[in-house]
């Protein structure tokens, strides 16, 4: 009876593939523990003072619930304003103003 050379190779590849995603789940442990060490270090370090260049502008299209939060975790980082919101109904427009300020565009 002829042996079947198929069954070897599947062996060979799904012993390959094991080992890829063993592998590859282990990556995110790696750079997250990496990530942690540069963000302690960058703490340490003074504080440097941004200037008018620095200063990201925001402009929201779909004011929401989505869209409200993507702009409330923008505007949490330093250096990001909101400026601008649009939306199709008025009433999110009437409450991103009320959110955000009367200075919106």
């Amino acid at each position: 009876m002829p042996t079947d050379n198929n069954s070897n190779s599947r062996r060979k590849f799904l012993a390959h593939a094991a080992k890829g995603v063993i592998g590859a789940s282990m990556f995110p442990a790696i750079i997250s523990s990496k990530d942690k060490a540069r963000h302690i270090l960058e703490l340490k370090r003074p504080k440097q003072k941004l200037s008018a260049n620095d200063q990201v502008q925001v402009a929201l299209i779909g004011a929401g619930g989505m869209g409200s939060e993507d702009a409330n975790t923008c505007i949490k980082v330093p250096g990001v304003k909101l400026v601008a919101a649009c939306d199709l109904y008025d009433g999110r427009l009437a409450d991103a103003k009320k959110k955000w300020g009367n200075d919106l565009a």
